[in-house]
């Protein structure tokens, strides 16, 4: 049930206090200079020791350090719809543009495509721009696993798109999952639907359990210590949301 707020509700910012951690921290309000409201929220990313805020009234994102909670850069882009983290880079996905398109028979469809930019997360700098096009129906996955993009449409074959090589390629036999987890360090990834896990390498390959049993319990005993390590969003419209950071500092909004 999606949750509703009052109009009060919606003027409290958030604010968030160090209780404990290094001493130099405890007691110190973060983000005082700015102020959080519903929706924007904060993301903790411990692979890369970054937090990422959204201001939706600027239209801005701002990165900070997760090691100095220094502010390091700004992203102030209204055409930003939503971003996902990797290993160093940030992928950020813009608008959605459609543009018509005219037939033989005279009439018009709309054609429409996804601009998305990579940037380095440590320093903001850009590093690749490039569009995702014949987007027609209902994008039900799309996510970033190191120098990979995934997007699964509706009714159609996952498509991977290798920033680097710039090459296509496609997997018919990949249904949307209800969750997931990258494992980095082994280059595949889980999927779960039904109560069912699936293992894929980055190539999108199925690893079967008679392929290799050692590697699928593997995988599952990794899948803990990653679902233990995976961004949290605060959303601001919930009244106490209490973080554990890796370095065991505890973080209350």
């Amino acid at each position: 049930m999606q949750d509703v707020m009052n109009p009060e509700q919606q003027k409290v910012p958030l604010q968030l206090t160090f209780l404990t951690g290094r001493s130099e921290y405890k007691g110190k309000q973060l983000f005082k200079e700015f102020s959080l409201r519903w929706p924007d929220f904060i993301e903790f990313d411990e692979i890369n020791a970054k937090i990422i805020t959204k201001h939706s009234s600027e239209e801005a994102y701002r990165v900070w350090s997760l090691s100095t909670y220094s502010l390091q850069y700004l992203l102030k882009d209204q055409t930003i719809a939503e971003f996902k983290i990797c290993n160093s880079t940030m992928l950020l996905l813009h608008h959605i543009i459609s543009t018509p398109v005219s037939t033989d028979c005279s009439s018009q469809s709309t054609q429409s495509k996804i601009p998305m930019t990579l940037i380095n997360i440590h320093l903001g700098a850009e590093l690749l721009k490039f569009d995702f096009d014949k987007v027609n129906q209902e994008i039900e996955f799309l996510e970033q696993f190191n120098e990979k993009i995934m997007i699964k449409q509706k009714d159609k074959p996952l498509i991977i798109y290798n920033t680097l090589t710039q090459s296509l390629s496609t997997v018919k036999d990949f249904d949307a999952p209800e969750a997931f987890i990258f494992l980095y360090d082994k280059e595949k990834f889980l999927t779960l639907k039904e109560g069912k896990i699936e293992i894929w390498t980055a190539d999108g390959e199925r690893i079967t359990e008679q392929e290799s049993m050692l590697s699928y319990y593997e995988c599952i005993a990794l899948a803990g210590r990653y679902l233990a390590l995976r961004w949290i969003r605060i959303q601001c419209q919930l009244r106490m949301r209490i973080k554990v950071t890796q370095r065991r500092h505890i973080i209350i909004s």
